[in-house]
Parts: structure tokens; C-alpha cells; sequence
């Protein structure tokens, strides 16, 4: 017996169907099991005595601003701002307060974990927005990925690229909701070219000629910002020369100095455009430092982008929560040299119990370490400084 095509086309597409809602039911079903396992998690760590009974020296505004002041900051909420970390969780919980209580972040990374739709992310950044305020006295950097024509937590910025000129209205109106929905920073744009033809990178790339590429960037870098969402230019100084990805591999490789240069450059016009952020990586450079990855380079972060560039605004780790570098490293050690090397940031949106236990221990390394203490220190005055600065048009 033959079925007629119609009906056989009917039931493929009710079979894809299918398939597709048992694909999200089970995304849903593992975010939830995700955030359980971390509020269990959570609950045994936070709650520890030891942890509770934790505390260092008080230290004075007029020690962090320079400015004398009667009332006094506590550590914990000082290194606090020194890291931006994720959470778990659609809305604004118990589990969710009692893991920023004990962290007091100076931001939030949104993922898909936290997206059902836009009114109830609204809700939820607004809800972390009050706690931060009440908490800590400031408001919080809310973060997502959404890069043109790559990484995309929001699906913006999609089919707006015509042959000649991507389409800036679109693109306008798209950042114009990130900032509705309370997103005030974004991880984009990628300054990483692919001088290296065969760069993993070539695929979240828009634009293949590189002077073309520097003017999307810097034009995009502009309309983030008449927005009141501030750019991030990523990953320095430049993924585009290896061919692999650092969240797959070690990079480690010795870059000649002319593409190297043309590499650092972007990020020098990219800042020099207006962006506010750098978001650094973790590979080697062997030309620059052949010992260290970016990320605990001084030579890199301080010597090159801080005084060469005179780069003067944020600085950000990439995520180290889950990259192969973390996996070699102490990562409270790790830690204390990415903030020594001149970071303002640590990016550490995965593995919550495992940013408490490292919260922990770097509240001991301050009282046993002078010269970090200060570095955390200067970090949340040049932190609660911008926010004032910069976020005023998100209040």
C-alpha cells in the first residue's frame, strides 16, 4: 500500500517536531538538574563554620579612595568586585542570594541557564540589581555574549549582513533591547582577524578584508555605547594568529613580531574608538613572554597594553572556570598573579562552589600578602569609580 507523499512529508515534520521539543524538554531538564546540583553543593560549602567565622581587617574608604570617611568597607565586599561570575536559575532565589552573599561580585555573566524570555530576564537582572545595590552600595556589571554573527545568548544581530553593509538600524534597535532587558555590558565585539589563515576563529568573524573589519568594529564599538552598553574588545591581543581554540588547547607558540603587531594594533584603534573593556586570553606568546600566558603576563597586560598602549579602561580574564589552563593550575595562586599582572576582573561564571572555596582562600592570601591587598584595593576604587562614572545612564 502507497501513502500518498503529502502524508508521508506530514509525518517527517511531525517526527522533527517531536524531536526538536524532546531536544528542549531535556535541555530544561539538565539546566534544572545543573542549578539543583549547585544550590546542594552550595548549601554544604556556604554554611561551613569555618566559613562563616571567616573575616579580615576592615579596611578604610580612606585607605581604598583616598578620601576620608567615617564608616569602613568590608574585605569581603572589596574582593568581591574584583570578580564577575554567573548564577543558576531563572529567577531571583534563596540559593541565588545566600552564593552572591558570600561571593558580593562586581558582575553577572548571563547564559541560556538564565533566559526563558525577555520579561522574566528583566525581571531577574532587575532583581539582581536591587540585591547589588543593597548588598554591596553598588550596581552590577550585567554581561552576555552577543557578538554579530557569532556567540549569541539573545539571538540578536542575526540575517542583518547584506553583501555591501550590514543593516545598522536593525543592529540599533537590537542593542536598544539588550539595554531595555538591562544588559549595560557586552562581550563583543571579537577583535580577533585570523592572520593566520587557518584561525578557528574565521568562522565568528564577519568580514574577511581587515580594513572593512576594523570599520564594523569600530562603528559597532560607537552604537554600544550612544546605548549605554559598553563594548569589550576580545580576546588580547589577538586570537586570529594560532589555528587552534584555547578552550579546546594550550596554545604556546612564537608569533612574529609584524603579525603581532598588526594583531595589538586592532585593540589599540578598537579602544581608541571608545570601547571600555578588554577581555584578555590564555595562550603564550613566546615572542612577548615565553613563560606565562596572557593571563598572569605581566609583560603583557601591564608593560604592553596598560603602559605602552596607555590603555586606561577595564580589564577582564577570559573565563578560566572551565579553559584547559585552569586545569594546570592552582587557581587561587593563578588568580592572585592575573590580578597582580594588572587585571581588574576575573571572569569566573561556572563551577559557583568552586569560586567560594577560591573566594576563601584569597581572603586569607590579603592578610598574608601586602602588595596583593593593595592591588585589590586600587582594583575596587578603579571599579566603583567607573560604575559611577559610566553607569549613571542605566539608573
Amino acid at each position: 500500500m502507497k501513502f500518498p507523499k503529502i502524508l508521508i512529508l506530514y509525518g517527517v515534520i511531525t517526527l522533527i517536531y517531536i524531536a526538536i521539543t524532546l531536544l528542549q524538554v531535556q535541555a530544561i531538564n539538565f539546566q534544572k538538574k545543573q542549578a539543583d546540583d549547585q544550590r546542594k553543593l552550595l548549601a554544604e560549602v556556604i554554611y561551613q563554620p569555618d566559613f562563616i567565622a571567616t573575616s579580615s581587617t576592615p579596611i578604610t574608604r580612606e585607605a581604598v579612595s583616598g578620601k576620608p570617611a567615617a564608616s569602613t568597607i568590608s574585605p569581603k565586599i572589596i574582593l568581591g568586585q574584583n570578580f564577575v561570575t554567573g548564577v543558576y536559575g531563572y529567577d531571583f532565589d534563596d540559593s541565588m542570594k545566600n552564593y552572591l552573599e558570600v561571593i558580593k561580585p562586581s558582575g553577572i555573566v548571563i547564559y541560556d541557564r538564565n533566559i526563558k524570555n525577555d520579561n522574566q530576564l528583566k525581571k531577574l537582572i532587575s532583581d539582581l540589581q536591587s540585591w547589588a545595590k543593597e548588598a554591596t552600595g553598588q550596581p552590577l556589571f550585567i554581561m552576555i555574549d552577543e557578538e554579530p554573527g557569532g556567540a549569541s545568548r539573545l539571538g540578536l544581530f542575526k540575517n542583518m549582513f547584506g553583501v555591501i553593509t550590514p543593516g545598522w538600524e536593525q543592529m540599533e534597535n537590537d542593542i536598544k533591547k539588550m539595554a531595555d532587558i538591562g544588559i549595560n555590558v557586552d562581550l563583543a565585539p571579537i577583535m580577533d582577524y585570523p592572520f593566520n589563515g587557518e584561525s578557528f576563529i574565521k568562522k565568528r568573524i564577519l568580514k574577511n578584508d581587515l580594513e572593512d573589519f576594523e570599520k564594523f568594529n569600530d562603528k559597532f564599538v560607537d552604537t554600544l555605547k550612544k546605548n549605554c552598553v559598553y563594548a569589550t574588545l576580545k580576546h588580547f591581543p589577538g586570537l586570529g594568529v594560532f589555528a587552534d581554540n584555547p578552550h579546546s588547547n594550550h596554545l604556546n607558540d612564537d608569533i612574529d613580531n609584524d603579525t603581532f603587531d598588526k594583531s595589538v594594533s586592532l585593540f589599540k584603534n578598537g579602544f581608541d574608538s571608545g570601547a571600555d573593556f578588554i577581555m584578555t586570553n590564555t595562550a603564550v606568546y613566546k615572542n612577548i613572554d615565553p613563560d606565562n600566558p596572557v593571563i598572569i603576563s605581566k609583560a603583557i597586560v601591564t608593560d604592553l597594553l596598560r603602559n605602552k598602549l596607555n590603555y586606561k579602561g577595564m580589564v577582564i580574564t577570559d573565563d578560566i572556570s572551565n579553559m584547559p589552563f585552569a586545569g594546570n593550575q592552582n587557581l587561587p595562586q593563578a588568580i592572585s598573579k592575573a590580578l597582580m599582572a594588572g587585571h581588574n576582573l576575573i571572569l569566573f561564571s561556572h563551577e559557583n562552589v568552586k569560586l567560594v572555596q577560591i573566594y576563601k582562600n584569597l581572603l586569607s592570601r590579603m592578610e598574608e600578602n601586602p602588595e596583593l591587598k593593595t592591588v585589590i584595593e586600587n582594583n575596587y576604587r578603579d571599579i566603583t569609580s567607573f560604575k559611577r562614572e559610566k553607569l549613571m545612564c542605566h539608573q
